[in-house]
């Protein structure tokens, strides 16, 4: 193949990127190259932090985008994006999470053609393959391959958790992906027997890689898209290398999508022109509308009987709840709840972290939304990224209710009875870790040898664990208690999410904030099209992971009828 033009050029070998290059280079008519910022691993030799199903990756930096930071009123912290083969789904949770018929129906209503649950519920169903559920709403033949921990594998402490928020008016649900309203039940994970699923191990197979018309270039940065005339006819990497294309697919997720965009003249005028970027095409919406899922995060030292013990069970998550807050202004489904658990397994580099858990309260449906940007006079440095945490009182106001029913769920049987300690870990509100943690905390022997000792002393010595449980954080009790200021407290602790989106939103040409049209196209710009979680104007009611892989399986007939036609 003729490395210096191809048919169609992917920026970006993430959830979306790995499935387009996929699809498209399945017409053999169609060269097709993957560019991808972060490294590629042959199938079969990913690292084992990548493969494994426990989540092993969030301490290994060379996984992950450096010097990104989001910024929400006085508040500055680190972004965490994955920079691999694969992007979120090499480094997230698993969560194959669809969300509600709802979330759909509503970017209908927004005036999207063809993105409906009736036309989106096709490219779900063609992307898995659903172990537990054969039914007419699940597919069988799809690479994702999606199961579930059953409940008699939780811990004892989830089980209870789900008894709690059955009494609290969240009843059971067999399967939260077709089983639209609230409730709880076990998570949908997207894993195999042995690994994790990422779009990468799933879709770049060794068969298509070995594909003539499908090139792949790892470890590789684009600068900007080349425009001509209001024409794509190239990209320019950060090496200076000039590749020829006539059609670029960004895939770069919500951070970096819209900064490519913008380091190519796309974007606000006046903030192109501040950053020192001349101004292509102005376009009001590229960067804006940045949505998130934050999360508020409260931790329980577990006693030894409520702990998962189950060494097959790798996934750190297990169960998890969906449910309305009934807020003045909001949608049914507008939160959800999940536990996250340490699971002691022979991988386990954390003895310590193995009797601990986190629920999560996070914000299905926020309201608050903020900005991704160029730096002033440095457009090739990290994004700025305004988080705009909470900024909508809606938003605020849910999270405090949250955060109080979980602290009242953990001070209550049964939860509180597999519970030693509750609270808020000094991390979570800004502060740096002691050194003891911060030792812990790393990725070397003396950090599991240090946790292993700490995990016996947490166990047998009740003083030693009332001290440390002091040290690292402040009491559920304390926080509770100080009641006027917890709406403040709330919105100090608040972490933006990690399923960024709608920097890129769809949308009709008539609307300012919109960037792309119903087929993924950026409008104005022949050539150019942006398919990942910058699109969607507003997020479902889970995770983004598998709808980014949905809308890729979709865009990809879309680009197919488009370039047939046009043969």
């Amino acid at each position: 193949m003729n490395p210096q033009r191809y048919d169609i050029v992917i920026v970006g070998g993430g959830a979306a990127g790995c499935v387009l290059a996929n699809r498209l280079s399945a017409d053999s008519g169609t060269r097709v190259l993957l560019i991808e910022a972060g490294n590629d691993f042959e199938p079969g030799k990913e690292p084992a932090a990548i493969r494994d199903r426990g989540v092993r990756t969030t301490r290994l930096p060379q996984y992950y985008w450096p010097g990104l930071l989001f910024t929400d009123g006085p508040r500055r912290g680190p972004f965490m994006q994955a920079r691999v083969m694969g992007g979120g789904s090499s480094i997230n949770g698993m969560h194959a999470q669809r969300g509600v018929p709802r979330d759909y129906d509503e970017w209908r209503q927004l005036g999207i053609v063809g993105w409906g649950w009736d036309d989106v519920l096709p490219y779900f169903k063609r992307l898995e393959r659903d172990i537990d559920f054969d039914t007419p709403d699940h597919g069988q033949d799809g690479p994702i391959t999606v199961q579930r921990v059953p409940q008699k594998d939780w811990s004892s402490f989830s089980r209870a958790f789900q008894d709690a928020l059955s009494d609290r008016n969240v009843p059971p649900l067999a399967d939260i992906n077709t089983q639209a309203g609230d409730g709880s039940g076990p998570v949908p994970l997207n894993i195999g027997e042995s690994s994790r699923l990422s779009s990468a191990i799933a879709y770049l197979t060794p068969s298509i890689r070995r594909r003539s018309n499908l090139a792949i270039r790892a470890s590789t940065e684009v600068l900007r898209v080349i425009l001509v005339g209001g024409m794509v006819t190239g990209l320019e990497l950060v090496s200076g290398e000039i590749i020829s294309t006539g059609q670029v697919i960004v895939c770069a997720g919500a951070i970096h999508s819209p900064a490519l965009l913008q380091r190519s003249g796309i974007g606000p005028g006046a903030k192109l022109k501040e950053a020192g970027v001349s101004v292509a095409l102005d376009l009001p919406g590229v960067g804006r509308n940045l949505r998130n899922h934050p999360i508020v995060t409260v931790s329980s030292h577990l006693k030894p009987r409520g702990r998962q013990r189950n060494k097959r069970v790798r996934p750190p998550s297990t169960m998890i709840a969906r449910y309305s807050s009934n807020v003045a202004g909001t949608q049914p489904t507008d939160m959800l709840l999940t536990i996250w658990e340490r699971n002691l397994g022979p991988l386990e580099v954390d003895p310590l972290g193995g009797q601990l858990s986190q629920s999560m309260v996070i914000l299905n449906k926020p309201y608050s939304h903020g900005e991704v940007g160029l730096t002033s006079g440095a457009p090739m440095g990290p994004p700025t990224i305004n988080a705009a945490c909470l900024s909508d009182p809606r938003d605020l106001e849910r999270m405090v209710l949250g955060f109080k029913m979980v602290c009242d769920i953990l001070s209550s049987n049964p939860v509180g009875s597999f519970v030693n300690h509750s609270f808020v870990a000094n991390i979570s509100m800004g502060k740096p870790p002691d050194l003891l943690t911060a030792r812990v905390l790393q990725d070397n022997i003396t950090a599991k040898l240090l946790s292993a000792v700490g995990a016996v002393a947490m166990d047998l010595l009740p003083m030693f664990r009332n001290g440390m449980m002091n040290r690292v954080g402040s009491s559920v009790s304390s926080i509770l208690a100080d009641a006027d200021n917890l709406p403040a407290f709330v919105k100090s602790i608040v972490y933006p999410g990690g399923h960024p989106g709608g920097t890129c939103q769809m949308g009709p040409k008539n609307q300012t904030s919109a960037v792309v049209d119903s087929r993924c196209r950026v409008w104005g710009v022949e050539g150019l099209r942006v398919v990942d979680a910058s699109i969607f104007p507003t997020l479902m009611s889970g995770g983004t992971n598998i709808p980014t892989m949905m809308a890729a399986e979709k865009a990809a007939d879309l680009i197919l009828e488009d370039r047939n036609a046009n043969l």
